[in-house]
C-alpha cells in the first residue's frame, strides 16, 4: 500500500469515527485488553482474516464487507512500518453524525464506546507516518470494530 493509499484509508477510517453514536459505558479492563491484543496478533501474523471476525457486519453490504476485508489486508501486509495500537475515548464532538452515501443514510452499525487508534511509522520507529482511528463499539461483551451502515 502506498502512502497515497494509507492517506485515503486514514481518511475513510476517520469518517467512520465521524458517523458513531456515542454511548456512555465502558468495557471491562479485560475485554479491553483481549482487543488490543488480538488487534496486535493479527498484524504480527499477517492475518486480516481476525481482523474481520473483530469487526461487526451488522447491515453492513456485502460490497462494503469486501472493501474493509481487501483494506485489512493492505493494512496487515505493509511492509518496512512499525505498528502500536492504542483503544482511547472517542471525541464526543465528532460523533452522531448520518452520513449519506448514494441516496442512503447510514451511520455506525454499533453504538461506540472507544476509538483503536493505529500509529504507523517508519521501520526503524523514528518517524510517525499517521494514525487511523478506528470505531469500536461493544456487542455481547465484546469489543468489535464498527462499519458505516444504512441507518436503522
Amino acid at each position: 500500500m502506498s502512502p497515497q493509499s494509507i492517506q485515503v484509508t486514514v481518511t475513510l477510517s476517520l469518517l467512520l469515527v465521524v458517523v458513531a453514536p456515542l454511548a456512555a459505558r465502558a468495557a471491562p479492563p479485560a475485554e479491553e485488553a483481549r482487543f488490543v491484543a488480538a488487534v496486535q496478533k493479527a498484524f504480527k501474523d499477517h492475518k486480516s482474516a481476525t481482523l474481520v471476525e473483530l469487526t461487526c457486519w451488522d447491515r453492513v453490504s456485502e460490497k462494503t464487507k469486501k472493501e474493509a476485508e481487501g483494506m485489512y489486508a493492505d493494512l496487515v501486509n505493509q511492509k518496512d512500518v512499525v505498528w502500536d495500537f492504542k483503544l482511547v475515548d472517542p471525541d464526543p464532538k465528532a460523533v452522531e453524525k448520518e452520513r449519506t452515501e448514494p441516496g442512503v443514510a447510514g451511520r455506525a452499525n454499533i453504538a461506540i464506546i472507544k476509538q483503536l487508534d493505529m500509529k504507523f511509522s517508519d521501520k526503524d520507529g523514528k518517524r510517525v507516518l499517521g494514525i487511523i482511528g478506528f470505531a469500536v463499539g461493544e456487542k455481547d461483551g465484546k469489543l468489535l470494530m464498527a462499519r458505516q451502515a444504512p441507518a436503522k
